[in-house]
């Protein structure tokens, strides 16, 4: 694993103004830019961006490499910049009924390591060790300092944790970060409940994109990134305007398709909901159909409030039972006949689908914070 220059190989302690983290971004999302090209692209000075390049080569995050001439080749060849994906490598955590996970990423928000489905520990205090114990699972594994935490929650400015989804408030959440903090001195710990949005976010052909994320897990929430931070609104409820079915209504998540379908929603992990979609199961049909059509008037609402350029759907779904729900989605549910109908987002499926994805979409938190996109 290559090593950066720092103290602890902690991100959040890189002394790195706006401007550097800018141009870092620009390097993570296009690689192989020049000087010249980066300026173009952020308006700045080629001094600016050189002073920058400075900073980002001595931590170790970026290397310029100069072009093979061709043979008809005058002049200096262009030095490109690149980021070095594995200069530092971070930690996702996730902790849920249905299991613990742990995994490992890069820079460019690559899997480096994922652990195995642990059966989640019965006490909080076991709970609270299982964690701890994940974490040093991970580092032995694949390394890593600084922690993510995806917490299913409504968070409080300072990121205080203020109430945890219902059917996962028996895990303590507050008391295992606190226990990160106090094991891991080296680490920043941070946990959030927007894993999966900054998961698609910062991926290079979605970033400074406007995104609506959906996500049908136990319930039904969502986020929206407005090009460079996620929108929050009165108790983190923005992004749940997809999410506008109301309560006493069929609103698709796992939770409901068990109702429907009269089981436990533990026992519908994705591997068994895809093998009942392969079945063509016809309870799940009737279900993806009808929910489809009841996604289309809360979706059609979000394309007139907010035009995103795309809705991300996710959560604890198999991709193909995501893919047939999406084809029953109609986004022109509000569209004005004498009127010229608003462009219509591409609705595409999360990589961050189930409890183990999850665990590599948190490591990208430190890297979110650090970039100001969870401020």
């Amino acid at each position: 694993m290559s090593e950066i220059v720092t103290a602890n190989g902690s991100l959040l302690s890189l002394d790195l103004s706006a401007t550097d983290r800018e141009i870092f971004m620009v390097i993570r999302n296009q690689s192989g830019l020049s000087r010249v090209e980066i300026s173009k692209v952020l308006s700045l000075s080629k001094g600016a961006v050189s002073k920058a390049l400075a900073k980002l080569q001595e931590a170790g995050l970026v290397d310029e490499e100069r072009e093979k001439p061709g043979p008809r080749h005058s002049g200096q060849p262009m030095i490109r910049i690149r980021m070095r994906p594995d200069a530092m490598r971070f930690i996702g955590l996730n902790l849920s009924t249905r299991g613990a996970y742990v995994a490992v990423s890069n820079l460019a928000s690559e899997a480096v390591w994922n652990s195995p489905c642990y059966p989640l520990e019965q006490s909080r205090d076991g709970i609270v060790a299982q964690a701890v114990e994940l974490i040093r699972e991970a580092k032995r594994n694949a390394g890593g300092t600084d922690i993510g935490m995806f917490v299913p929650a409504i968070f409080s400015a300072s990121e205080d944790i203020l109430e945890v989804t219902p059917k996962q408030a028996s895990i303590p959440y507050h008391e295992i970060r606190q226990e990160l903090v106090a094991q891991f001195p080296q680490s920043s710990v941070v946990v959030s409940s927007r894993a999966d949005i900054m998961q698609s976010a910062l991926r290079p052909e979605m970033f400074g994109k406007v995104l609506f994320l959906v996500s049908f897990s136990d319930g039904v929430g969502g986020h929206i990134f407005d090009r460079n931070r996620v929108i929050r609104g009165g108790y983190n409820q923005a992004g749940n305007i997809g999410g506008m079915v109301p309560e006493t209504g069929p609103r698709p998540s796992v939770t409901d398709l068990a109702d429907m379908l009269g089981c436990d929603p533990l026992e519908l992990d994705p591997g068994r909901l895809e093998e009942l979609f392969d079945a063509g199961h016809k309870p799940l049909m009737d279900w993806i159909e009808s929910r489809g059509a009841t996604l289309s008037e809360p979706l059609s609402a979000v394309v007139q409030l907010l035009n995103p350029q795309t809705i991300v759907l996710g959560g604890n779904f198999p991709n193909p039972v995501l893919s047939a729900l999406r084809q029953h989605i109609d986004l022109s549910v509000y569209d004005v006949p004498t009127r010229m109908p608003l462009s219509k987002p591409d609705i595409v499926i999360s990589d961050v689908l189930g409890e183990a994805s999850r665990a590599t979409a948190s490591a990208i938190l430190p890297l979110a914070k650090y970039l100001s996109y969870l401020d």
